[in-house]
């Protein structure tokens, strides 16, 4: 199943060599990109990449583990988020309790807020038609840290 997005990956694994940076993996290509925390160029090229993928992979579904800081401020995957709705693409979407206010002026009535448990993502991945086809661990992690919308 074709995904686009991008998950934090964990830096405790070893594949960062600057333990300080954010490490995020693009769906589509697989690609790993390290982030210093407040790189916001940087995260906006992440996000212009998951944008473009949206067109080139024709994914099923657009995961964005986090609303983040930037995404609240108006940056960030918004566009990609905004682009997977007007292309027909479900979009499944971290959101921390600090940015709910903001994702949901941003996201207004498209929005299915869930409680941040594995079977309440697994029940909405399955009313989209897109049943177990998230990748491993990710409704886990995104139930355990996060709110999601």
């Amino acid at each position: 199943m074709k995904l686009a997005g991008v998950i934090e990956l964990d830096p405790a694994d070893g594949a960062d060599p600057h333990p300080k940076d954010l490490l995020f993996k693009n769906l589509a290509t697989g690609e790993v990109t390290a982030i210093a925390e407040l790189d916001i160029a940087l995260v906006n090229e992440v996000a212009l990449a998951v944008t473009e993928s949206l067109h080139a992979h024709t994914p099923r579904l657009l995961v964005i583990d986090t609303f983040g800081k930037i995404e609240a401020a108006g940056g960030g995957m918004r566009r990609a988020i905004r682009e997977a709705i007007d292309l027909g693409i479900p979009v499944l979407v971290g959101v921390p309790p600090a940015n709910l206010a903001r994702w949901r002026r941003f996201a207004g009535a498209l929005a299915v807020e869930m409680p941040a448990e594995p079977w309440a993502i697994a029940e909405w991945l399955d009313a989209q038609g897109l049943a177990a086809i998230a990748p491993v661990g990710t409704a886990q992690r995104l139930a355990t840290t996060e709110s999601v919308p």
